[in-house]
Order: C-alpha cells, then sequence, then structure tokens
C-alpha cells in the first residue's frame, strides 16, 4: 500500500509540475491562477509523500482499501485524461468551447445520465458567467483558439 501511495503522490506531483510549466504561458494576470494552485498542488504531493515515507519507516498500518473499486478508478482516470485534454486543446480550440466541453463531459462523468440537458445548459451558464465576468471586470484575455 505503501507504494501506491508513493506513485500517485508522484503521478500527481507530476501534473502539477506540468500545470505550473503550462501556466506560465498565459498573459501576466492570467497566469496566476494555474501557477499557484500547481505550486500548491506539487507541495501538497511532497507532504503526501513525506507522510507516506515516515509511516512506513515508523511500521504504521495503512487503513485504506487495498484496490480502488472499478467504478471509482474508471471515473478518476477519465478525470485525469478530461482535465489534461482540456489544458492541452484550450490554446488551440479556445476557452468557450472547451471550457464547456469540459464542464459538460465532467458532470457527465461524474453525474446522473438522465440530465444531459442540464448539465449542457449549466456548463454553457458556468462558462458564459466566467468569460464575461473576467473580460469585463479584470479585462482578462482567454485563448481563442480557432473556434472563437
Amino acid at each position: 500500500m505503501y507504494r501506491q501511495n508513493k506513485l500517485v503522490a508522484v503521478a500527481t506531483f507530476l501534473f502539477f509540475a506540468w500545470l505550473t510549466y503550462t501556466g506560465w504561458e498565459f498573459d501576466e494576470m492570467a497566469s496566476y491562477m494555474p501557477v499557484t494552485v500547481g505550486v500548491l498542488g506539487m507541495a501538497l504531493c511532497l507532504c503526501l509523500f513525506a507522510t507516506v515515507c515516515f509511516k512506513e519507516k515508523m511500521g504504521v498500518v495503512v487503513l485504506f482499501a487495498k484496490a480502488f473499486p472499478k467504478k471509482e478508478t474508471l471515473q478518476l482516470i477519465l478525470a485525469f485524461a478530461l482535465v489534461s485534454a482540456y489544458c492541452l486543446l484550450m490554446p488551440y480550440v479556445g476557452f468557450i468551447v472547451s471550457s464547456t466541453a469540459f464542464f459538460f463531459l465532467f458532470s457527465l462523468c461524474f453525474g446522473k445520465k438522465e440530465k444531459i440537458v442540464s448539465y449542457l445548459v449549466y456548463s454553457a451558464l458556468t462558462v458564459a458567467v466566467i468569460y464575461f465576468s473576467f473580460t469585463l471586470t479584470l479585462h482578462t484575455s482567454f485563448p481563442k483558439g480557432f473556434m472563437i
């Protein structure tokens, strides 16, 4: 179990390092959020790794399940894939399209399948509120991509 926790800490550290690295590509004001989240995530991953190593040396029994249930494992993998695809595609597709698709697919992944229409409406409204709030009040420019 210690090895699994260490692997999770290293994998998520690498993800947050990538988020921090790619966050510097945004404008000066827009880079604060991804860089801050990335640095905090890396710090927490280091804390997790150190805690697991400390517990392993002390012989503390880890009281977690030996394996994730199949449904939660698939959801976790899908969530990582969605976040990665969102970050990779945003500069090319644009903020509006990629964010709406991300929120919709993420809601579909973790929500009830019967609420597809409401997920699409909420995704579009959420992106509209974020877009207009940041562009009008903070004068932040979002990636346009080839699809507005």
